[in-house]
């Protein structure tokens, strides 16, 4: 894949969503309701509540639906949620651009034990923001790193291979690794200082960009992730 030069765009951003989708974000239905809190191209201000079999939601990017998620589900226990407990989401693939050289005031301001990352991509902006996905050889570099948010010129998506995962995709099975009970396929943490989020928790946009990345590269289309932002 060819190298872009740095920096990446910030000026251009997508209209309508593309007709891909990643399915799905699942959320348990004991929450009394589903609510976005921030004007976001993948957030509304709609609500579904638990009683509720399905709704959609009118965002900036296009239409997005919850529904009652069919089956069991897996819970953190390890045992399974009775049908219908749980609500899911389907969004939109937003898959990652060029890859990029990251600078070194980049990679010093992520601070961490990591050092430079594996890989680094452009990711299409988002109101007029400047993101790049980073790829990590491991969980732990991941949670090490403790950016700077002043001295972060662009947003930032980093990811990497859970502990005990294949990254290559090559086992059969690609069993993902289980931490406190979940098992998971790859970890993130977003860090968003020029839209004024320094670090977000719980981010489900982030992964219309890692869904298709982790898909693709694990050979796999049902994936489960960790997001491992510091407390």
């Amino acid at each position: 894949m060819a190298t872009r030069r740095w920096p990446p765009r910030a000026s251009r951003s997508r209209g309508a969503s593309p007709p891909a989708r990643v399915k799905t974000a699942s959320l348990p239905a004991r929450a009394p309701a589903l609510r976005a809190r921030r004007t976001h191209p993948q957030c509304s201000r709609a609500r579904l509540r638990p009683s509720h079999a399905s709704a959609s939601f009118d965002t900036r990017s296009g239409v997005l639906s919850v529904s009652r998620a069919r089956g069991l589900s897996r819970q953190s226990s390890g045992g399974a949620a009775p049908r219908g407990s749980r609500f899911e989401m389907s969004f939109p693939a937003w898959p990652h651009g060029a890859a990029l050289q990251p600078p070194d005031d980049l990679i010093d301001a992520l601070g961490g034990v990591a050092g430079p990352p594996s890989a680094c991509y452009e990711i299409e902006p988002m109101h007029g923001a400047p993101y790049v996905l980073l790829v990590y050889e491991t969980e732990g570099h991941v949670a090490s790193l403790s950016p700077l948010m002043d001295r972060l010129e662009v947003n930032v998506l980093a990811t990497a291979p859970a502990n005990g995962s294949d990254p290559s995709g090559s086992s059969e099975e690609n069993s993902p690794s289980e931490v406190d009970g979940s098992a998971h396929h790859f970890v993130s943490r977003f860090f968003g200082p020029r839209i004024g989020i320094p670090e977000d928790a719980v981010t489900g946009s982030a992964h219309c960009t890692l869904g298709p990345y982790w898909s693709d590269r694990l050979g796999l289309r049902t994936l489960r992730a960790r997001q491992v932002a510091s407390s």
